[in-house]
């Protein structure tokens, strides 16, 4: 099952990522589905904070690799540096979604 977010809006293409990579970035502290709504301003402040958690702390969070192989870690910095760009692209009153 993958993970779909965008803008209400429009804007940017919506992007996907497999949902394996759900642990990770909720221990980040980038719950997407808890983001769902929210402003894109406040998406991006949050993405930016994921991400150098997990660029910090690249162990803690391989550890979390699902076993199966659909994404890891790298796929899953990338997916949150990407949302984070798409929301810097945007007005930061658009409404972020995350859906599956």
């Amino acid at each position: 099952m993958s993970y779909w977010c965008g803008f209400e809006e429009g804007g940017p293409d919506s992007i996907n990522m497999t949902s394996n990579c759900v642990p990770m970035w909720t221990l980040a502290g980038a719950n997407l589905a808890a983001l769902n709504g929210k402003p894109a301003g406040e998406v991006k402040l949050t993405l930016a904070t994921a991400v150098r958690s997990m660029l910090a702390e690249p162990w803690k969070y391989r550890a979390l690799n699902p076993p199966n192989g659909w994404g890891d870690y790298e796929s899953c910095v990338k997916y949150l540096v990407e949302l984070a760009i798409m929301c810097g692209l945007v007005e930061s009153d658009w409404t972020f979604y995350a859906h599956h």
